[in-house]
């Protein structure tokens, strides 16, 4: 992500990690400087800058396909500020991911120009950018579900599918009963996504 880059610069980085450590290290090491270095507060702000409006548009597009299906009236703002304590969690998982994968690149060593070469690949990785922006998506999108369908005390939903191709453990979720909302399902999910481009949704059980 460009924003990422932006926040943290590549060489920068390569450079105060260098002057403290010089060769290679464990991950657990590189990840515990890096926290104290302050790049985990960076990089969630970053991230919080490019996901919030994400996180938003695709709630709210949850919300409204769940309210077409379960057709109450139920308090939208209460549904809605459930959002932003979501957002803290999402961020929290998805800064940790980051950081790991700093961390592993650190740990490695190098001259100034390896190391800033290979963070420059992890923070701007177009890939991961466009995997995260998919699994976010439907991840905010099911949160509103959920939230709408809490709120008008939908007693048990379902697991569908809708890609093309879904995995083994999707279709072992789909294949089960319905399950009272906020129990798990056959994988330990209570809802989607259980993994990175899942495109399931959660539904009311007829």
């Amino acid at each position: 992500m460009a924003a990422l880059t932006a926040a943290i610069p590549p060489l920068a980085l390569a450079e105060a990690w260098l002057a403290h450590q010089n060769g290679p290290s464990s991950q657990a090491t590189a990840l515990q400087w890096l926290q104290g270095h302050g790049s985990q507060q960076q990089i969630q702000a970053a991230l919080a800058a490019v996901l919030a409006n994400l996180w938003a548009q695709a709630f709210n597009i949850g919300v409204q396909a769940a309210l077409a299906l379960v057709k109450v009236a139920i308090a939208l703002q209460l549904v809605r500020d459930a959002l932003k304590q979501l957002e803290y969690e999402w961020l929290d998982d998805i800064t940790a991911t980051r950081m790991e994968r700093l961390a592993a690149v650190l740990a490695k060593g190098g001259t100034p120009a390896e190391l800033a070469k290979a963070i420059a690949a992890v923070l701007g990785d177009k890939d991961a950018a466009h995997l995260i922006a998919i699994t976010e998506s439907n991840r905010a999108m099911n949160a509103g579900r959920f939230q709408v369908y809490r709120a008008a005390q939908v007693p048990k939903v379902r697991w569908i599918t809708t890609s093309k191709d879904p995995c083994h453990i999707c279709l072992e979720n789909e294949a089960a009963e319905p399950r009272y909302l906020g129990v798990p399902f056959p994988s330990g999910a209570i809802m989607p996504p259980e993994h990175p481009q899942c495109q399931c949704e959660l539904i009311p059980a007829e």
